[in-house]
């Protein structure tokens, strides 16, 4: 059977790139609703004192302080209520430490300034503007049937995760590897956008941050608004990747904007070593591609 390019829907958190990049949420930025200079007590007057200098830039490059995850985190009120007593396990803006529970309050953040559910906000800001009719939260029963199943390592179909709450900006999105080429193409410029999302496109991939790297020794990462930076070859990278998400997948997408080149993987599996396969193919084969020029 001939595999098309829209006949199966994955996810993964490589999603995230839809508020961590704030390509989305610059353009709340743009509209004047918000800055990424603004704190989290001006959408949350009840953050605990610490959390008061936690901004949306912080949130926007993992340098927030906040844990990788958090379990009451997935509905408002238990969101909140952490926030209320919540410490930084680092000073904001100084330290690389990957949150996903940082990303869920950005996504909560958008939803608040716009009014509208975090599916809305990506179908309106960028989706529709990129052509991404496989991409969004609510699959139709047609999407559904459509879907990449998901393996654990000993061969067992994957759960769903089909409720995020107010988790849903760290990997609620699904899409396919056609729509997701779409994303790489407008992320290199060769769509005919609107100024704005080229604008907010341009602006999320560029470094904003770079430092050290939480328990990494001498290790250093540089950061765009969700975006990591990586040089190999001498050439520039960004990237983004993960797993899990709402179909249980694993993925990484990498760009190079120097060369006009770019990779997306899925692998339909979760767990173990597989987990660090999609970075590794995506690395190889964006260099092979870039080294047959």
């Amino acid at each position: 059977m001939e595999l098309k390019a829209h006949a199966a829907l994955f996810v993964s958190k490589l999603m995230q790139n839809f508020a961590d990049t704030d390509d989305a949420g610059l353009q709340v930025v743009n509209q004047g609703l918000a800055s990424l200079d603004d704190t989290l007590d001006m959408f949350f007057p009840n953050v605990s004192t610490a959390m008061k200098s936690v901004t949306l830039l912080h949130l926007s490059t993992h340098t927030s302080g906040l844990p990788r995850n958090v379990n009451e985190g997935y509905n408002l009120s238990g969101m909140l209520e952490y926030l209320r007593t919540a410490i930084p396990s680092t000073t904001p803006g100084t330290i690389y430490s990957y949150s996903n529970f940082g990303v869920g309050v950005l996504g909560t953040v958008l939803e608040q300034v716009t009014g509208k559910a975090y599916n809305q906000i990506v179908q309106d800001a960028i989706a529709n503007k990129i052509g991404m009719n496989d991409t969004t939260t609510t699959m139709s029963n047609a999407q559904f049937n459509r879907r990449a199943v998901g393996y654990y390592d000993d061969g067992r179909e994957t759960d769903l995760w089909m409720n995020h709450g107010t988790m849903a900006a760290i990997g609620a999105l699904v899409s396919t590897a056609d729509d997701m080429t779409k994303f790489i193409s407008a992320n290199l410029g060769n769509m005919t956008l609107d100024t704005q999302l080229t604008d907010a496109l341009t602006y999320a991939a560029q470094p904003h941050w770079s430092g050290p790297v939480a328990g990494g020794g001498q290790s250093t990462r540089s950061m765009g608004l969700g975006w990591g930076h990586d040089v190999r070859n001498g050439l520039n990278y960004i990237s983004h990747g993960g797993s899990e998400g709402t179909l249980r997948h694993t993925s990484m997408l990498t760009i190079c904007p120097e060369k006009n080149a770019g990779v997306i993987v899925f692998i339909n599996h979760i767990g173990g070593p597989v987990d660090s396969i999609p970075s590794g193919i995506a690395y190889d084969l964006i260099t092979n591609l870039l080294t047959s020029f």
